[in-house]
């Protein structure tokens, strides 16, 4: 007996409510995910054009490599002439056959060097293209280091964007609420329709810098997505304070010293090639081929075979200084690149202590703000109920309410830069790179 199963439409139509509910529980979990700046950083290094060139770079050294490998091996040239000259030597001895050349000559042969002994011109040739590759890599990270840095900064302007944007939000709940609450007063006679106007005049001024922070949020919103490659549409940044040590140090990490480390490693692979290119060089080479009349024996006038083999051995004794002088400016080269290695430290050493000194500011900025936002926040509640009672105006509450605003748009601006402090820090001590 076969048994056949079958799902009835109703279930199939149950199963699928089911899954576009999961697919769209699984779309808004990663939508409601925070955007953290470590997760932007990453995004923007995989997406930043200028990095793609680091595979062509190494592509490029790769073959160069290749190129020095083969300089090792024979080299093998096919060379042929055919030549007619107006005159030729004519010598008559006696007893012997006279030397009559053709004025016609042809002669086709093979040629083959091979290097013994270089004096470590290739091994130093390959240094210097290892040193000048790693050094564009260097000029690529200290490109993409601003990149970041720029990435950083508008991050923590978005942040700052929707601190305000929630702070002026607020403002108008409360201008909202407090504009019933006077339009009650007004029909007891407690206030007047001109306590109402002030009201919701400022209600839509504060609306006004509200779609001005909307505006600007979109668009920074804009940047950072195409910075960092990331639909961040739906996704709230992170505010987590990451904190980092302030000390200084070597900076080895940090990409602007790595390029000056580059450029001298440069400089010490040149000096290593001019020093092979004064040590005595040895080499093989060949010659074979077929002449007319006989390079080797010009009373043989037919085309013959020929050959000739032997090792060749070069020094330069005597350059007149050229290998000194170029050492000299090589040493100076490097003095100059170890002075600008020292400068960069001491600059960076001195925003690393600005920096230090503008966080401790802001923590004693931010603790003082807080109790300013509490103050703020006891006199507006105050002033709510003694407008309520007809103690005060309108204009008086709105004194109120925005000295609260501005209480805690200043805090909320010094922890956004108090975050930011912490984030450059690393930037300048090569934590980010």
């Amino acid at each position: 007996m076969v048994y056949e199963y079958s799902i009835t439409p109703p279930i199939m139509k149950n199963l699928t409510l089911i899954l576009f509910a999961l697919l769209a529980l699984r779309s808004a979990t990663v939508m409601s995910q925070d955007l953290s700046l470590e997760e932007c950083l990453t995004a923007t290094e995989e997406n930043m054009p200028i990095l793609r060139q680091r595979g062509l770079i190494n592509a490029s050294l790769e073959n160069k490599m290749k190129d020095f490998h083969y300089a090792f091996l024979p080299m093998v040239t096919l060379n042929g002439q055919a030549t007619y000259q107006s005159d030729v030597p004519e010598i008559s001895l006696p007893n012997l056959p006279g030397l009559d050349l053709p004025k016609a000559q042809y002669r086709a042969y093979i040629e083959v060097y091979q290097p013994i002994y270089d004096a470590g011109v290739n091994r130093a040739k390959k240094n210097i293209e290892s040193s000048e590759t790693e050094l564009d890599l260097a000029r690529l990270e200290l490109s993409a280091l601003e990149v970041k840095r720029k990435v950083a900064q508008v991050y923590f302007q978005i942040l700052m964007l929707e601190e305000r944007e929630a702070i002026v939000g607020k403002t108008i709940e409360l201008l909202l609420e407090q504009e019933e609450t006077v339009k009650n007063a007004t029909a007891l006679g407690v206030l007047t329709e001109n306590d109402i106007l002030r009201i919701a005049s400022e209600r839509l001024q504060q609306e006004g810098v509200l779609d001005e922070l909307k505006s600007a949020l979109s668009s920074g919103s804009e940047v950072l997505a195409i910075l960092t490659g990331l639909d961040i549409s739906g996704r709230k940044l992170s505010a987590e304070e990451n904190h980092s040590d302030v000390a200084t140090g070597d900076y080895l990490d940090h990409p602007q010293i790595k390029l000056i480390r580059s450029q001298q490693q440069l400089v010490a692979s040149s000096e290593g090639l001019l020093n092979a290119k004064r040590r005595p060089r040895v080499s093989a080479f060949a010659q074979g081929g077929f002449g007319s009349p006989n390079p080797y024996n010009f009373f043989n006038k037919e085309l013959s075979p020929y050959y000739m083999a032997g090792v060749r051995a070069s020094w330069s004794i005597w350059d007149w200084g050229n290998v000194k002088r170029s050492k000299d400016n090589l040493y100076l080269r490097q003095t100059m690149l170890s002075e600008q290695e020292h400068q960069h430290r001491q600059a960076i050493d001195a925003n690393i202590i600005k920096i230090d000194a503008d966080i401790a500011r802001l923590g004693r900025a931010i603790e003082r703000d807080n109790t300013l936002v509490k103050n703020r926040a006891a006199l507006r509640k105050t002033a709510t109920q003694q407008l309520e009672q007809g103690d005060i105006t309108s204009t008086d509450l709105l004194r109120e309410i925005l000295a609260e605003q501005r209480a805690l748009t200043q805090l909320s601006i010094n922890q956004v830069e108090l975050m930011l402090q912490h984030i450059l820090v690393q930037f300048e001590n090569g934590t980010i790179h």
